[in-house]
């Protein structure tokens, strides 16, 4: 089920949300569980069986790891043994048919295995709370992904109130905008360039195709996790924000401070950390490259994302070793290097093989293409000038800053044109979904 189907808008959340709020508090966390499993279940139903194993088998290992902590050699056993079986399903999977949302469940399940394993988390006794964590609705579709210990407290004790909801509904009509209208917008010129043939293609031409799936990616992404985001709100959770305007980064380690934060720091935590030792100094070199061919092949198991990891993995550490980046310390020059670097690694992202990445690289620096500039690409600047300045502007936190001074500038009245504003954008967003004319969201090919 995707959030902006009509069924999850129209029946699903309200009527999860009447049940919820209806239930007595004690079974407020098995009302959202089991409207969490038919979410997951709605297109998929036999998937539900490899869940529940999955939330049955860490369920089990939590308290055998936490009855064994005395003896440090078995619990190191015991979190081998579910590193091993967790990676080999999830591998086996990911060559075949990958389950709706395992990219997701499994990584969230991992965060609380080795949380309990290291001590800094104690074995969750209640299956419904853990089972609530690992396959928790908002979050199965596209993240955020929550780490254990961000969430424990929350799922064991939490206050709703009307405020919180309506923060949250607010957010969640903003991620539905970002999604279905400045998402699709930047789609239509990304299509229009790759639809082309390569000798078609001018240098001009490639860079507005990468540009256009940058900012679609981008609100796409941004856009999910803040529905997801703000459905959790609505239930009482309080979850760190997913993006922070990373367009506007100086370098390209401040860009992956900023772009999808919950799975660099789900990375950094499980993967990096371990590798390179806690108590190591500095940059480990050899952890910062394997974890990054771990982040390229966790969203696809293709040469092009295994390249696409290690080319970010490399620009970090030669980063690194600058001090800084590579622009210095001018921070106009900062932000071209920084996009321009993002940039060709979003032509390693989307391209169909590592052959056909190259081929697209090389058409952004003139060879096998239409020259530097011709007239196509000269047309898609000139037609599509409206929506760059439009998803230039919404991407900067200037739209977000002029909203709220209009708003929140000390009269009370604004409240009420708070409420049409996100009005007038569920009815856009409604007449949109209705036409059939937006694109399916990027992640769940992952």
């Amino acid at each position: 089920m995707l959030f902006t189907s009509n069924a999850f808008l129209f029946t699903f959340l309200p009527a999860v949300l009447i049940v919820y709020y209806i239930v007595p508090r004690p079974f407020k966390n098995l009302a959202l569980l089991c409207g969490s499993l038919v979410f997951y279940g709605w297109g998929e139903p036999e998937h539900i069986l490899l869940l529940l194993f999955f939330i049955g088998f860490y369920y089990c290992l939590g308290l055998l790891a936490e009855g064994s902590r005395r003896n440090k050699r078995a619990t190191e056993r015991i979190m081998a043994f579910a590193a091993v079986l967790s990676l080999g399903v999830f591998v086996f999977f990911k060559w075949k048919t990958l389950p709706f949302g395992m990219s997701f469940y499994v990584l969230r399940a991992w965060s609380y295995m080795a949380d309990v394993c290291r001590g800094k988390a104690k074995a969750q006794k209640n299956p419904v709370d853990l089972a609530l964590y690992i396959a928790m609705f908002p979050q199965m579709a596209a993240g955020p992904i929550v780490l254990y210990g961000d969430v424990q407290g929350q799922i064991a004790e939490r206050k709703e109130s009307w405020g919180r909801f309506g923060e949250g509904a607010m957010l969640f009509l903003k991620g539905l905008a970002e999604y279905v209208l400045l998402s699709a917008a930047a789609s239509y010129t990304f299509e229009a360039v790759t639809a082309l043939k390569p000798s078609q293609v001018s240098a001009l031409s490639a860079w507005i195709g990468c540009f256009a799936y940058a900012f679609y990616i981008y609100f796409a992404f941004s856009g999910y996790s803040d529905m997801s985001i703000g459905i959790g709100k609505m239930f009482g959770f309080e979850t760190r924000k997913n993006f922070a305007y990373p367009y506007g980064a100086r370098s390209v380690t401040d860009f992956w401070n900023r772009w999808y934060i919950s799975l660099r720091r789900w990375f950094q935590e499980y993967v990096y950390l371990p590798a390179a030792g806690r108590t190591a100094r500095g940059m480990n070199v050899p952890a910062m490259l394997f974890t990054w061919l771990l982040i390229g092949l966790w969203h696809g198991a293709s040469w092009n994302m295994a390249v696409w990891g290690v080319y970010f993995g490399l620009l970090l550490v030669i980063e690194r070793a600058l001090s800084g980046n590579p622009a210095g310390e001018l921070r106009l020059l900062g932000r071209i290097y920084t996009l321009a670097m993002v940039i060709i690694g979003w032509a390693l992202f989307f391209s169909p093989s590592l052959s056909a990445a190259f081929k697209y690289v090389g058409l952004m620096f003139g060879v096998g293409g239409h020259g530097f500039v011709d007239q196509q690409g000269l047309y898609l600047l000139r037609t599509g000038a409206l929506m760059w300045a439009i998803l230039i502007f919404c991407a900067t936190p200037l739209l977000h800053g002029l909203y709220e001074r209009i708003i929140y500038g000390g009269k009370r009245a604004r409240a009420g044109l708070n409420c049409a504003v996100y009005g007038v954008i569920f009815l856009l967003c409604i007449a949109y979904l209705a036409a059939g004319d937006y694109q399916s969201f990027p992640h769940f090919r992952f």
